[in-house]
């Protein structure tokens, strides 16, 4: 995937649990100036079954060593024997399992996005809000979500709420079972 515009934070937004399938919000953060449409929301969905992007496959070895060093980036910041699972988990994943998709311009103070999804982890890295110069990130484990319990206690602090928070704490697609 490669679209022209960045979402202003994560597509697969902030639930307990991902779901199936995630979009983006029109307007997001509270920001009724940042606006996608629906071709934008579209082309940055996110599949679990269907990763969007390149695969690491695709890449030439510069390329998909440079992207398995990012997912290690954000799997060093954990605790080791938690890190070392992960670790190995990424060293036994095929390259063809591995993808890379980009949103957004490639210049300094450009808002842009990414994401590296695997079969058991995605990662999102968003920095469209103030001209590039506001950065959110996350990596989550499909099976063993971090901070499932914190989101579903927010979620219900939220989900009556008028507050812009509130709908990104609900799935587009409810995540089965």
């Amino acid at each position: 995937m490669s679209a022209p515009l960045a979402p202003a934070d994560y597509v697969t937004r902030q639930v307990p649990r991902i779901g199936r399938v995630e979009l983006p919000d029109h307007v997001d953060l509270g920001i009724p100036s940042y606006r996608i449409s629906d071709a934008d929301r579209e082309a940055l969905k996110f599949e679990a079954d269907r990763p969007r992007g390149v695969a690491a496959s695709d890449l030439d070895s510069r390329g998909a060593t440079l992207v398995k060093d990012l997912i290690r980036t954000y799997v060093g910041r954990i605790p080791d024997e938690l890190a070392d699972t992960y670790l190995r988990t990424l060293d036994g994943t095929d390259d063809d399992k591995i993808f890379f998709c980009w949103a957004g311009g490639t210049a300094h103070g450009t808002s842009h996005y990414y994401r590296i999804q695997t079969d058991t982890l995605l990662i999102e890295f968003d920095n469209a809000i103030d001209s590039g110069h506001h950065i959110h990130s996350v990596w989550r484990d499909y099976r063993n979500d971090l901070g499932h319990a914190l989101l579903i206690d927010h979620y219900e602090q939220s989900k009556n709420s008028d507050h812009h928070l509130s709908r990104r704490t609900r799935s587009t697609v409810p995540a089965e079972g």
